[in-house]
């Protein structure tokens, strides 16, 4: 509005550009609080079945931190935002104690809420918002106690406002509150790292499964087409360094079965390509594939002869370079 010098005040002109002025300055907040709300409300067929429309991406702002569920939480906080930087000055100012209990029963309400609904996705969110109501708790209950020791400096000459609230000064209080103030950022500030760091080393384990996940389908994929197989081999180590002996197989090498189950680090899995092993001999120097016919209808190996012939081809120069033995 122009100024207007010859306006008076307590005039009736005074008045009505007063409840104008009153009534534009409601109208904002309220307004936002209101347009925002129905523009949620529009959003909430498509975010819940998870079909993104022009709408819903223009109004992403308020509700891209929430959980599906709880999208329209963003009116809640500006309701919140709106109760406490304007409704509480409603109340007259000779009440001004009245404001301070007001705000306070709400930001004390809301963090309980907040820990109740979690509406944000991001944990980190979650700390934040909890954190800076409990400063806001803080900060409003310090304004109760000073206005509290002023009243009593005020209304009763000569009392000391320690015999009431404990404390003769407002020094101890004002420094405790600055001490919380910028104490509890540092604390918000290490607990955010610390959950960051597990966040990140949870997402690295997740896109490690992923890979290995993606990568058993592809191997799979291969495997149902022809292109490739996967086989069981023992370790050639485990019969060129003699650990078999060591463990009691001297003879013969026991059966698939039962190495899996009593020495299962010998078998080794290896994905082969029909493209690799056909055409260009790829795994001829590193597999060793051994077919002989059997001694006896119980026993492949009675003599051990078998054994000893593989370990020494295993030994020899030629067989040094064999990571993998399979016997058919």
């Amino acid at each position: 509005m122009r100024q207007d010098a010859s306006v008076e005040c307590d005039t009736e002109m005074h008045e009505s550009i007063t409840d104008i002025a009153v009534g534009f300055i409601v109208l904002w907040p309220v307004g936002s609080l209101v347009l925002y709300t129905l523009l949620l409300a529009a959003c909430y067929k498509p975010l819940q079945a998870k079909s993104p429309t022009a709408l819903t991406r223009a109004t992403a702002f308020l509700h891209r931190e929430y959980t599906t569920k709880l999208y329209w939480w963003d009116a809640v906080e500006q309701a919140r935002r709106l109760v406490l930087t304007g409704f509480v000055l409603l109340i007259r100012e000779k009440y001004a104690f009245l404001r301070l209990v007001v705000a306070t029963i709400v930001c004390t309400t809301y963090p309980l809420i907040l820990t109740v609904a979690r509406p944000y996705k991001r944990v980190e969110d979650h700390v934040l918002a909890v954190t800076t109501s409990i400063l806001l708790i803080l900060l409003f209950l310090c304004a109760g106690w000073s206005t509290i020791f002023f009243g009593i400096q005020e209304r009763y000459q000569g009392a000391d406002p320690a015999d009431v609230m404990g404390f003769g000064n407002l020094n101890h209080l004002v420094n405790a509150m600055i001490a919380v103030v910028f104490g509890l950022p540092i604390l918000l500030l290490a607990y955010l790292t610390y959950t960051g760091s597990i966040e990140a080393k949870r997402q690295r384990e997740q896109e490690r499964v992923l890979e290995e996940t993606n990568r058993a389908l592809a191997d799979a994929a291969l495997e149902m087409e022809g292109e490739q197989c996967t086989f069981l081999f023992l370790d050639a180590d485990v019969i060129r360094s003699g650990l078999c002996d060591e463990v009691g197989y001297k003879t013969t090498l026991p059966r698939l079965q039962e190495i899996e189950a009593a020495h299962p680090e010998w078998i080794k899995r290896r994905v082969l390509k029909r493209h690799l092993a056909y055409g260009r001999q790829h795994y001829r120097s590193e597999v060793l594939a051994v077919s002989h016919r059997w001694e006896q209808p119980e026993a492949p190996d009675a003599s051990g002869a078998q054994l000893r012939a593989i370990r020494e081809y295993l030994q020899s120069p030629a067989g040094l370079e064999v990571s993998f033995a399979s016997g058919v």
